[in-house]
């Protein structure tokens, strides 16, 4: 969550830089006056800037999603203003190279409204929610407007697609490599496809911000859902213990409640039969039948009593078998969760250089937050499954594998991705 900040001063300290560089020369002809289509590009990318403007406001806006700012060295909107001066003063063959570039996503220019749509999915209905939400998460003070993470999902993997895609187009442009080394100086195209790609970036990592703080308020929840209909040790409330159905215990009450009306009898009987001494012969019979009344309903209740005993077995048998489904239930998310994310990483290694950029957390190792270390064990075992299946890899798939655990060995994580995606590709 920290690089939201660093991702959009990076790009502002490119627009900044760049502002004192003097404009390229006209085409290469000699010609100064743009085409119809180079105007026509030039109007587009001016109109995108402007409508992630208002993206950008939209997402301060938003009280899910402005945390993701907050913490921002520079003002976003302000390097989008510097972006519109640097592209409206662009040369015909500089527009003609931003168009190639963004040509690599031909859906490029309704960016603007996919990300206005993934942030309207982080906005807290209006309606009253059903569960109460004044709680808070593992790692968040509140739940108030923690929204759907199901929804939220969604909008995040749609928001990482748009930055992945202005990524990709920032990337073929020609210039300075926009990693924000300070090497050479970026030209206008760089600059302008920087500053959208760090915008798309900037939202993604808002968002996903957001939905970290759903995902973790909904597992809360959960689990406090789960916590709150498991009895309770009275002298320790931090254990949970087997225990009777509120119905169960209602009727051993009535019984109980029962037997003391049937002892309380008794007792008016013996007072009885003491103060009429001369009746006793008489009253024999009646003693003698009220005895056999209190024996017959001492049998019910030690006969309920034994039925109540099975019906806690029984509760405590089905506790044990919720609580091993529970677990069961986890493992599964857990081994979904794993196996969803090699599919993404798989299906990334695919299309990686056919018109897909990598994704920058595979080009990370662990110890950055980054699945490098995932990459390099699924595209190993890849090899390993391919020579016991007996389709022994190529020299060239093996030496890109050697190569790619070189450089990831070496700490060039970057360059071992794509030696990995070329491993991969070869094999398959």
């Amino acid at each position: 969550m920290r690089r939201l900040p660093f991702a959009v001063a990076g790009v502002a300290a490119i627009v900044a830089f760049s502002l004192c560089v003097p404009a390229l020369p006209a085409s290469a002809d000699g010609s100064s006056t743009p085409t119809a289509a180079e105007l026509a590009t030039q109007a587009n990318v001016e109109t995108l800037l402007s409508n992630l403007q208002d993206v950008v406001a939209s997402l301060n806006a938003n009280p899910s999603t402005a945390a993701g700012l907050a913490n921002a060295s520079i003002d976003p909107l302000s390097a989008l203003a510097s972006a519109q001066q640097v592209v409206a003063q662009l040369t015909p063959d500089q527009l003609d190279q931003l168009g190639s570039a963004l040509a690599a996503d031909p859906s490029w220019q309704t960016m603007p409204t996919q990300l206005a749509s993934a942030v309207q999915a982080f906005t807290p209905s209006s309606q009253p929610s059903v569960t109460p939400k004044d709680f808070a998460g593992t790692f968040t003070d509140s739940c108030d407007s923690a929204g759907s993470a199901p929804d939220e999902f969604q909008a995040t993997l749609i928001a990482n697609e748009v930055q992945s895609a202005a990524q990709a187009a920032m990337l073929a442009a020609p210039g300075v490599f926009a990693g924000f080394i300070g090497v050479d100086i970026p030209t206008g195209v760089k600059i302008a496809l920087a500053v959208i790609w760090g915008i798309a970036n900037a939202v993604y990592l808002g968002l996903a911000q957001a939905l970290q703080v759903a995902t973790d308020c909904a597992q809360t929840q959960f689990t406090n859902t789960q916590l709150s209909v498991l009895p309770v040790d009275p002298s320790n409330p931090s254990a949970n213990v087997p225990a009777s159905s509120e119905i169960s215990v209602q009727n051993l009450i009535n019984q109980a409640t029962g037997t003391q009306t049937e002892i309380t009898n008794v007792l008016n009987t013996v007072n009885a039969v003491n103060s009429q001494a001369d009746t006793l012969i008489s009253n024999a019979g009646t003693l003698n039948d009220t005895l056999n009344d209190i024996n017959t309903r001492v049998a019910e209740v030690q006969s309920d009593l034994q039925t109540l005993q099975t019906n806690v077995n029984v509760l405590e048998n089905t506790e044990v078998t919720v609580l091993e489904k529970a677990d069961t239930e986890i493992a599964n998310l857990n081994a979904f969760q794993t196996l969803q994310l090699r599919m993404i990483i798989e299906e990334n290694l695919s299309r990686n250089g056919t018109g897909t950029g990598p994704v920058g957390l595979f080009e990370l190792p662990a110890a950055f937050g980054g699945y490098l270390d995932t990459v390099k064990s699924i595209v190993n075992s890849t090899f390993a499954n391919e020579t016991a299946s007996g389709r022994p890899p190529s020299a060239k798939a093996l030496s890109d594998l050697a190569s790619a655990n070189s450089l990831f060995a070496a700490g060039h994580y970057k360059l071992a991705y794509g030696e990995y995606t070329r491993a991969y590709q070869d094999v398959r």
